[in-house]
């Protein structure tokens, strides 16, 4: 029997997420994948290398019917004997993510051991491969310590941001790429001066130490989209992931509009990516909330402005030497229409796509030797 590669993932139906996904499954097709969790989107079921416990229960429930009947077994034997050699047949697991790694809260010592309880469980098949994310955000130096422990016993931890890797360095594993995205290929053509703009947005309401931004950051991107109505041009207001709140964000900030909101547009992610990479590439500018809404302007070559969040969306833009992002504290320092005259300043990310696929590396080399 085939042997399976576990795999740890955020399954809920999140673009950036799946995208790392689908890159890792099509980076090694002659290998299988499996997860124990449930897949949410049904275009990652697409690839027949990789499915979940329902997936493979789907695929041997014709079969498994006919052979339970000839033997006079209970209902359902041959299905469950298919999924536990398929469990058993696990020789290595990958976590794949991007903040995967964050401490969630003002946790206390009991809590983070039970988080690295957690986390020690994805050994349990063999080495581990965590890949694409970056550490935090951490709030104490005992959550940081705690992660030093379990990445010593990774086969392979590689971050995606340079202040992550200088934490971990003098661990001899730890390896920097630029985020995983950066490595998609056939990159769709968008379609030229649409007069549509998207607008990624975020749930601050539900982010942990800075819910208390979420109110004047809505009314931000209200003003926005109401000044993009303003010149004649569509907002095409964007949802990543429906399960961390972007849709309820979104409807929250269309009400703030006001008839305003008779001039935008609306594109859920319902977990097809190629419609939603399309989406994004047909549009003229981005103001971006969500990480990968920055990676995908940047690798689509568009006019963009992130507002961010999160420490991980600064890192990366000062790589790059950016200066086209603004904390969500500083909002009363910018305006709409200075924001979106704002030129890219970013001319060359040839080394970022390149270099991307450096996460695959360790992953790649304890592969040869499988057979």
């Amino acid at each position: 029997m085939k042997k399976y590669i576990n795999v740890y993932a955020y399954f809920a139906q999140n673009l950036g997420d799946d995208l790392m996904v689908d890159l890792l499954v099509k980076r090694f097709p002659k290998f299988r994948f499996y997860t124990e969790r449930e897949i949410k989107n049904p275009f990652l079921l697409k690839n027949k290398n990789f499915g979940d416990a329902g997936f493979y229960k789907e695929k041997y429930q014709k079969l498994g019917k006919w052979i339970d009947k000839l033997l006079k077994n209970p209902e359902g034997s041959f299905v469950e004997k298919q999924i536990k050699k398929i469990q058993g047949n696990r020789f290595c697991s990958v976590l794949i993510g991007g903040s995967i790694f964050m401490q969630r809260g003002a946790l206390s010592e009991a809590q983070v051991r039970a988080c690295m309880h957690r986390n020690n469980s994805y050994l349990n098949y063999g080495p581990l491969f965590a890949m694409g994310a970056n550490f935090g955000a951490h709030f104490t130096e005992y959550f940081k310590t705690s992660f030093a422990e379990h990445f010593k016993k990774c086969a392979g931890v590689s971050f995606r941001d340079k202040a992550s890797y200088d934490m971990f360095s003098h661990l001899p594993n730890i390896n920097y790429s630029p985020d995983l995205v950066f490595s998609l290929e056939n990159i769709p053509k968008g379609r030229e001066n649409t007069g549509e703009i998207l607008v990624s947005v975020i749930d601050l309401s539900t982010k942990y130490g800075i819910e208390k931004y979420a109110e004047s950051y809505e009314n931000f991107v209200s003003e926005f989209c109401k000044y993009i109505v303003d010149i004649g041009k569509t907002p095409v207001l964007m949802s990543f992931c429906k399960a961390e709140g972007d849709e309820a964000a979104i409807a929250r900030i269309q009400t703030k509009m006001g008839e305003f909101a008779n001039g935008t547009k609306t594109y859920f992610y319902d977990g097809d990516m190629e419609k939603a990479l399309q989406r994004i590439a047909d549009c003229d500018f981005v103001l971006a909330s969500r990480f990968h809404a920055v990676v995908l302007a940047l690798l689509f070559k568009k006019r963009f402005f992130a507002l961010s969040y999160d420490m991980k969306i600064d890192n990366m833009l000062r790589d790059l030497n950016s200066k086209l992002y603004c904390g969500i504290d500083k909002l009363e320092n910018i305006s709409p229409k200075e924001i979106f005259e704002k030129e890219r300043d970013i001319s060359d990310i040839t080394d970022y796509i390149k270099n991307a696929k450096g996460h695959f590396d360790q992953l790649g080399e304890y592969l040869k030797n499988v057979r």
